[in-house]
């Protein structure tokens, strides 16, 4: 009788062993995919991470691009507008001395004025 149990006893241990090892073995081939599936996702992140940077990147370089040309255009407006400035004032300078005036009225414009004749 002793033979027997212990027997069963040894059949017991050798059935709970394999168990333990059949979980073990799950448990590790459970962690290897986990792993290779943190090792994508931190790729793709990675790879996530990299266009963001790029796009950033780039919309700052467009919008220094817009600034320089906004500028630009603000500059060559401020030329255009001394540009007729000055050609309004060389022409009632003309306009005086067509009609015979030597004086400058300052800040009198035959534009703002109508016609005046002397």
């Amino acid at each position: 009788m002793a033979l027997r149990d212990q027997m069963q006893l040894n059949a017991e241990q050798d059935a709970h062993a394999q168990a333990i090892a059949s979980k073990r073995d799950w448990a590790e081939k459970r962690l290897g995919e986990e792993a290779r599936e943190n090792s994508r996702l931190r790729k793709q992140l990675d790879a996530a991470v990299g266009a963001k940077c790029a796009a950033e990147r780039e919309l700052g370089r467009v919008k220094e691009q817009h600034v320089k040309q906004l500028r630009d255009v603000e500059i060559l407006h401020r030329m255009e507008k001394d540009g007729w400035v000055a050609k309004r004032l060389e022409m009632e300078k003309a306009l005086r001395t067509a009609l015979g005036e030597q004086v400058d009225h300052g800040d009198q414009s035959y534009v703002s004025l109508g016609c005046v004749v002397p």
